[in-house]
């Protein structure tokens, strides 16, 4: 395993092989993505007597996708990423409609939307600045819309329409994440001593009792990793920032709350019945969400992480 452009050689198979089949029960330098996917879709539509139409249009979709990979794309495995990903959306459209064919045309409507995910996130390096990372992250997501439109289409002969609505929407969205760091159980590739390298060793200056990081620990392997799980304690960060929904006091990491009345008017021109010409004002909206990457994450180092040999006793 190469870190970071060849500045260290770490052997991580053995170690890394064990945590994944403890945690997953697959071998770490096995790749492969899994999805098992199901999507439902109703779409029903009656028609009053009066010609006045009622429509329902309802949606069901969930996913499970594993997936496990190397994120370097170099010729060297030096960074395996396993991710389990659970999602699960439902929605709901209702609308009424007016009878078609009349000069005066309107429709009423209303859209509730309900996500909820789950992931676990496991990623591992050959290296020594927080190898291990695994993350949990939760989300969920409700929007509730009404809307409404309203034409009329007999002006000049039928050659020119209008039209006008609106869309009031509002949006809730809570996202979380935990998780945790731990290191690597190094053995020394001369003394066969097992240790571990405090957080953040990368080169000889950021490791004190390390001198030679580049030199006599290059090649070392690792024989096994910490169970200190050093806490992920960063909130979320609001994302978004081209279009940016945070306002007062509903700025807060990892909560999204947005409502929002949406405008449009439509002026139509129809110089044949073959051609349409259009004149157009609408607003709208992107709702916002949170940044659960781990680049949002602090760096944690901690010198005094005590080792765990897998199968053995806690040093220190």
């Amino acid at each position: 395993y190469l870190e970071n452009g060849n500045r260290n050689a770490i052997d991580v198979r053995d170690a890394g092989n064990q945590l994944f089949q403890e945690m997953f029960g697959v071998n770490m330098t096995e790749g492969f993505e899994k999805l098992t996917p199901l999507s439902t879709y109703l779409d029903l539509r009656y028609e009053l007597d009066n010609g006045i139409v009622l429509s329902s249009l309802s949606s069901y979709d969930e996913y499970e996708r594993v997936t496990n990979r190397e994120n370097r794309y170099s010729l060297m495995v030096a960074n395996v990423q396993y991710r389990d990903h659970d999602f699960r959306a439902y929605s709901q459209e209702f609308r009424i409609s007016s009878p078609e064919g009349e000069d005066w045309n309107w429709m009423v409507g209303a859209y509730l939307q309900d996500i909820d995910e789950q992931s676990v996130f496991l990623g591992i390096r050959g290296n020594t600045d927080q190898p291990i990372r695994v993350k949990f992250y939760e989300g969920t997501g409700l929007w509730r819309s009404a809307f409404a439109n309203i034409s009329y289409d007999a002006l000049f002969d039928g050659k020119v329409s209008i039209s006008v609505g609106a869309r009031y929407a509002n949006v809730k969205k809570d996202t979380s994440i935990s998780g945790y760091y731990d290191t690597w159980i190094m053995e020394h590739p001369t003394t066969g001593v097992a240790t571990t390298l405090p957080y953040g060793c990368r080169t000889s200056t950021g490791c004190p009792g390390f001198s030679s990081l580049t030199g006599l620990w290059q090649g070392a392997t690792a024989v096994g990793y910490t169970t200190t799980h050093l806490p992920i304690n960063s909130p979320l960060i609001p994302i978004n920032s081209r279009a940016p929904i945070w306002d007062g006091t509903d700025q807060e990491p990892g909560r999204a709350r947005s409502t929002e009345l949406d405008p449009q008017v439509v002026l139509s021109y129809r110089p044949t019945d073959n051609h349409t010409t259009y004149i157009k004002y609408v607003e709208s909206f992107k709702a916002g969400g949170a940044d659960g990457s781990l680049a949002t994450f602090p760096n944690i180092r901690n010198p005094g992480d005590p080792a765990i040999i897998p199968g053995g006793s806690a040093t220190s």
